[in-house]
């Protein structure tokens, strides 16, 4: 018997609802199993977040929430840039006071200081170097010391890890050189004994003692190499008298001329050096000697017999690196 259009519709909407149900049935059916899934991989990847972390290792849970995004990282800290460009030592000679060197009471015998210089990725330049010296002779010491210079090779600020003779809690001890003020402290931890200095400066200035072979040859960059024409400069001594006095500084002010080059030989080779005279108040006249980069060469102090010199300072080792 032929159907009726009503009967025939009723045949193709129960066939759509059939096929309608089974697609959703399916489809909840695998949306199940993602979820499943995806809940055991979580599962096994904090059990094995929290078993490296109680193991030591560098797995860190912050990982955990960016593993799905790899464009996600974690910054490491900024490390300081630096290359090394040169490394050698200073030695001083003595020709009088038996060997001594400084004030008396707190003289030196014996002084070495070794050095690396380190050329910095933001501009500029790091010493890191050792003195060692007798004082008494006989007492050796041995101090580290850190300086930062600036593109010309001047010092901008010097830290020693040493302490001051007349107070045992301090240190490190440093010193900030600015354009026209010389800033230095004890860093006690007894704000009682702390000593903070703050000299202020008309010229270029510089360590006459304590020995700083850097700081003597930075204020032989302040000359301009005009041929025999004199710069006023400024050099700070540092007495450490007594307990009543543990620092007492000196400021002199000297003269300081160029003299031209001439060849000097240190450091088993000839170079082509700028030469300096520095004349200062209370001291023999010095001759001072630099590389064409500000390394110090040498330093004489005074003429004794057979024209030698009292005193000076020689750069005896010295290599250089990264086409400084």
């Amino acid at each position: 018997m032929p159907r009726t259009r009503n009967e025939a519709a009723r045949d193709i909407f129960q066939h759509w609802n059939a096929w309608t149900i089974l697609l959703f049935s399916t489809f909840v059916l695998l949306l199940y199993v993602s979820a499943a899934r995806l809940f055991a991989t979580g599962l096994a990847l904090a059990h094995r977040s929290s078993s490296e972390i109680a193991g030591g290792s560098k797995f860190s849970p912050l990982s955990f929430a960016v593993i799905d995004s790899p464009q996600t990282s974690v910054p490491s800290p900024q490390k300081v840039e630096r290359t090394k460009v040169a490394e050698g030592q200073y030695q001083v000679f003595q020709t009088k006071s038996s060997g001594a060197l400084g004030p008396f009471r707190a003289e030196v015998y014996n002084f070495r200081e070794s050095w690396t210089l380190w050329r910095l990725g933001a501009g500029g330049y790091q010493v890191d170097g050792l003195r060692e010296f007798d004082s008494p002779l006989g007492e050796s010491h041995s101090n580290r010391f850190q300086a930062l210079l600036s593109t010309d090779l001047r010092v901008r600020s010097v830290k020693e890890f040493a302490k001051l003779r007349w107070r045992p809690d301090s240190g490190p001890l440093t010193c900030e050189f600015e354009d026209r003020e010389l800033r230095c402290s004890s860093n006690a931890q007894d704000a009682q004994q702390a000593i903070e200095l703050k000299i202020a400066m008309q010229h270029p200035f510089g360590f006459l003692w304590p020995i700083s072979p850097f700081s003597l040859s930075g204020i032989a960059r302040s000359s301009g190499k005009h041929l025999r024409q004199t710069t006023p400069v400024q050099l700070v001594e540092i007495d450490e008298a007594s307990t009543n006095t543990p620092v007492s500084p000196l400021v002199l002010t000297g003269r300081l001329r160029y003299l031209g080059q001439e060849k000097i030989r240190v450091a088993k080779r000839t170079w082509r050096a700028d030469k300096f005279q520095l004349d200062v108040p209370l001291h023999s006249s010095y001759q001072m000697w630099t590389s064409s980069e500000g390394i110090l060469l040498s330093l004489f102090e005074g003429l004794g017999k057979n024209n030698e010199p009292a005193r000076k300072i020689d750069l005896v080792r010295y290599e250089k690196f990264s086409g400084f």
